[in-house]
C-alpha cells in the first residue's frame, strides 16, 4: 500500500497543478470555462495514465521480488540502487540455510555413529550376563566406556551450538591430569599397560579445567586404544609442553594431515573399526584451539600428542615454538603411583 501511495503522488501533483493553472487562466485572460474544463479533464487523464503505469511497474517489481529476479529492467529507476543489497541479503540467507543443513546432517551422522559406539558396551554386558561371567570389574569397565560415549556426545553438541561455558583461570597441571589418569587406571591394569608419569604437577596453567581435562581424556583414550597389551604410555612435560606418548604402531605419514578431520579414522582406525569414531581428535583440536593451546601430533615411533600450555600461547605462538622430540629409549617401565 505504501508503494501504491507513492506512485499516486506524481499524478495528484499534476492534477492539482492543472486545476490551479486553469483557474489562473480563467481569471487573468478570461478564457472560456468550457475550454478550461476540457484542459483539466485532459490533465487528469494524463495523471491517471501515469498512475496506472506506475502501479503496473510496482506490480512487476513485486513479482520479480517474489521470483528472486534481480535484473534491473524489472524495477523502477529509484528501486535499482537497492538491488545489490537485496542480492547480498539473499546470498547470506542461502549461506545460513546451507550451513544449517550441513550442521544438521553432521549431527545426524555423528549420533548414528554414537549409537553404534554406545551399543558395544551394552552388548558386552549382555553377553557376559548370559554367559554368567560378568564380574564387578568388567561391569565397571563397560559402564566407564558408556559414560565416555555420553560425555563425548555432550561435548560435541555444546561445541556445535557455540554455547560453551568456558571458565579461564589459573590451575596446576597435576590437578587436571592426575584425575584423568585415575579414571583410566582400570584400563591400564586390565591391559597390562605400563605408565611412565613424569609431568610437572606444579606447573601453572591458564585454562579451563573441565575442557582441558576432556581434551586430555581423548588423547589418553586414543593412546590406550592403540597401545598393545604390555606396552608403555609416557606422560611428561618439557617446559610448558605436555606430551602423551604411546608405544603403539603410530600414525601413517599419509594420514597425519587429515587426523583432525571429523570422522577420519585413518589406516589404524580401519583396522580397529569397532573402537574408532574419528571424533575424538576433531573435538580435541577444536577445544584446544578455543583455549589457545597450540597442539600437534607427530609419530616418529608411536604417537606423540603435544599441548603447549604456556600463558604466552594466548597470543598464538607459532608451531615452531614446540621443542624437538626427546629420545624415549630409556623410558621407565613401572606404573606410577597415583
Amino acid at each position: 500500500m505504501k508503494y501504491v501511495l507513492q506512485a499516486c503522488i506524481p499524478g495528484l501533483i499534476l492534477a492539482i497543478f492543472s486545476v490551479l493553472a486553469g483557474l489562473l487562466l480563467c481569471v487573468l485572460y478570461q478564457v472560456p470555462a468550457e475550454f478550461m474544463v476540457l484542459l483539466v479533464i485532459l490533465q487528469l487523464a494524463a495523471g491517471l495514465i501515469l498512475l496506472l503505469y506506475k502501479i503496473r511497474q510496482m506490480k512487476k517489481a513485486l513479482a520479480a521480488l517474489r521470483a528472486r529476479d534481480y535484473s534491473p529492467e524489472s524495477y523502477l529507476p529509484e528501486q535499482r540502487p537497492l538491488l545489490s543489497a537485496l542480492e547480498e541479503s539473499e546470498d547470506q540467507i542461502q549461506d545460513i540455510r546451507l550451513a544449517s543443513m550441513n550442521s544438521r546432517a553432521g549431527l545426524m551422522d555423528y549420533f548414528s555413529l554414537w549409537a553404534h559406539q554406545a551399543k558395544l558396551p551394552i552388548a558386552a554386558i549382555r553377553l557376559s550376563l548370559e554367559a554368567g561371567e560378568l564380574s564387578a570389574n568388567d561391569l565397571r569397565r563397560q559402564l566407564f566406556r558408556l559414560e565416555q560415549c555420553v560425555s563425548s556426545s555432550m561435548a560435541y553438541v555444546r561445541l556445535e551450538s557455540d554455547s560453551t561455558d568456558f571458565l579461564i583461570r589459573q590451575q596446576t597441571l597435576g590437578s587436571i591430569v592426575r584425575p584423568v589418569i585415575r579414571q583410566y587406571s582400570s584400563e591400564f591394569i586390565a591391559r597390562k599397560i605400563r605408565l611412565n608419569y613424569e609431568a610437572d604437577d606444579s606447573l601453572m596453567v591458564l585454562t579451563d579445567e573441565k575442557w582441558l581435562a576432556f581434551a586430555i581424556e581423548q588423547l589418553l583414550s586414543n593412546a590406550l586404544k592403540y597401545t598393545p597389551e604390555g606396552g608403555t604410555i609416557r606422560i611428561y612435560t618439557e617446559g610448558h609442553v605436555l606430551h602423551i606418548l604411546d608405544s603403539g604402531p603410530g600414525i601413517d605419514p599419509a594420514d597425519l594431515p587429515r587426523i583432525f578431520e571429523k570422522g577420519f579414522t585413518g589406516e589404524n582406525g580401519h583396522g580397529n573399526r569397532s573402537e574408532s569414531s574419528g571424533i575424538g581428535l576433531y573435538l580435541t583440536e577444536r577445544i584446544l584451539k578455543i583455549l589457545h593451546h597450540p597442539f600437534r601430533i607427530s609419530s616418529p615411533s608411536g604417537t606423540d600428542a603435544q599441548i603447549n600450555l604456556s600463558s604466552r600461547s594466548l597470543s598464538g605462538p607459532s608451531e615452531n615454538e614446540l621443542p624437538a622430540l626427546p629420545d624415549l629409549s630409556d623410558a621407565v617401565s613401572s606404573l606410577t603411583n597415583l
